[in-house]
């Protein structure tokens, strides 16, 4: 009687097991972006930011990967991916006028999962600031984009 109490405990616990399954959303996929500055002169001052996807997003960092800066839809910035140490970081030089009073987004293209993330618009532009630096680049806060 025992042996059978034991076998339906335990037909319970692996029936439970598999039907714990993650509810995953799969984000849709985007084509590469094509995002760009505006280089006509519009803008005469700029910042610096250097920073870093999230922890959960890092392993899958290609150098065909895009990030860039944003002020609502208008792209002030786009990334290049450098090396500092063992670390991999995106350098982005944002583009701004000073009398500006603005917030900066961010925005990641994932080459490799066809994916796009983004930021809240958190970041005030600043003119000659800098928001991370090569030996303390900045974590971004990022979340898919479900169109």
């Amino acid at each position: 009687m025992k042996n059978y109490l034991v076998l339906f405990l335990l037909a319970v616990a692996l029936t439970g097991l598999g039907s714990c399954t993650k509810h995953h959303h799969a984000l849709p996929k985007f084509p590469v972006p094509t995002w760009s500055v505006d280089t006509t002169g519009k803008y005469s001052a700029t910042m610096t930011a250097v920073v870093l996807v999230p922890p959960d997003l890092q392993p899958y960092v290609l150098r065909a990967d895009q990030l860039a800066a944003f002020v609502g839809e208008e792209c002030r910035g786009t990334a290049t991916l450098v090396r500092s140490g063992s670390v991999e970081a995106f350098f982005v030089l944002i583009h701004g006028d000073p009398s500006e009073d603005v917030k900066l987004s961010f925005k990641y293209y994932s080459d490799w999962k066809a994916t796009m993330y983004t930021t809240t618009a958190f970041l005030k532009f600043t003119v000659d600031g800098s928001y991370g630096s090569a030996d303390g680049p900045q974590v971004l806060v990022m979340n898919g984009v479900r169109r």
